[in-house]
């Protein structure tokens, strides 16, 4: 997950009800139950599939980026 504001931190609940390992980086790190705070280099790295819960301006720069590295992205 990409953006661990509200929007995030739910999705990231959900993900982890649904059993998955979560990873998360924010500008501004959080300690969330759960979640692994990464760098976004790392992130890319090893996830299959990116969600991004960021403002639409950070949408486009996140996405290139992901989908560069052939990652299933999921806007928010």
């Amino acid at each position: 997950i990409i953006g661990l504001g509200a929007i995030g931190q739910r999705v990231a609940a959900l993900c982890q009800a649904f059993g998955m390992n979560v990873l998360g980086y924010s500008r501004h790190p959080k300690c969330i139950q759960g979640v692994e705070n990464v760098r976004l280099e790392e992130l890319l790295d090893v996830v299959d599939a990116v969600v991004l819960c960021t403002p639409n301006q950070f949408h486009l720069p996140y996405t290139e980026r992901a989908v560069e590295r052939g990652k299933a992205v999921l806007l928010e």
